[in-house]
């Protein structure tokens, strides 16, 4: 987690030269976003672990629900685009660079 705060600042640019990126902002954001929230659940538990042992079970449905909420909405809001995603092997690029063939090409 602490090496995607430093790595993707770093890399992003030199990835996407004609993107423009504010290195700090987006460390802090990935900060804020990763780390706050796995600190304040360490602190929980150290504080009150009976507490959050009867937390987790609802943490872990929300999040659950909130993810399958942020792929959906990303999915539906791409797809006009989606086609053109799928064709362009931007999903695939990843099996490319492997040795072994994948089964899962999409």
């Amino acid at each position: 987690m602490l090496g995607t705060i430093v790595v993707v600042p770093l890399w992003l640019p030199v990835v996407l030269p004609r993107l423009s990126v504010d290195g700090g902002a987006m460390a802090w954001t990935l900060g804020r976003q990763m780390l706050l929230p796995m600190l304040a659940g360490g602190l929980l538990a150290w504080l009150g672990p009976a507490g959050s042992r009867r937390l987790q079970f609802w943490v872990v449905r929300i999040g659950s629900l909130a993810l399958y909420v942020v792929l959906i909405s990303t999915v539906a809001g791409f797809i006009t685009e989606m086609p053109a995603i799928i064709r362009s092997g931007a999903l695939s690029s990843s099996n490319r660079s492997t040795k072994s063939p994948s089964r899962f090409v999409i």
